[in-house]
């Protein structure tokens, strides 16, 4: 990735680093594994990112944090979830979304401990 590329990126993801908003949360998650390689790198950005969303991976419950890695993550469908974890289909989708729920909140609340 070039310089102007790399730049342009981390302008996105700053701009993708507002927290409060689900569909950026999930945004996130799907574009996790691509943050951390980037992370890798020594990128400053996608290393705040990417720490931020592994913290807040490690405080959901099991089964928030299995259905993002899941289906979100690693980008398997609902479908395939209720078939691994042989449960209902709507099973995966609720836990996401709970998991965003609460990801936002976990991630708020750091926020506003750095804040003091």
């Amino acid at each position: 990735m070039g310089k102007q590329q790399k730049q342009n990126y981390n302008s996105s993801l700053l701009n993708y680093a507002n927290y409060t908003d689900i569909e950026v949360l999930k945004k996130l998650y799907i574009n996790y594994l691509n943050l951390k390689e980037l992370a890798k790198t020594g990128d400053d950005v996608a290393i705040s990112i990417y720490l931020d969303l592994e913290s807040c991976l490690k405080k959901l419950n099991k089964e928030e944090r299995e259905a993002i890695i899941f289906a979100l993550i690693y980008g398997h469908t609902y479908r395939e979830y209720a078939e691994e974890f042989e449960t209902y289909l709507e099973k995966g989708h609720k836990l996401v979304k709970k998991g965003l729920i609460n990801s936002r909140k976990i991630l708020g609340e750091e926020e506003e401990d750095n804040d003091i």
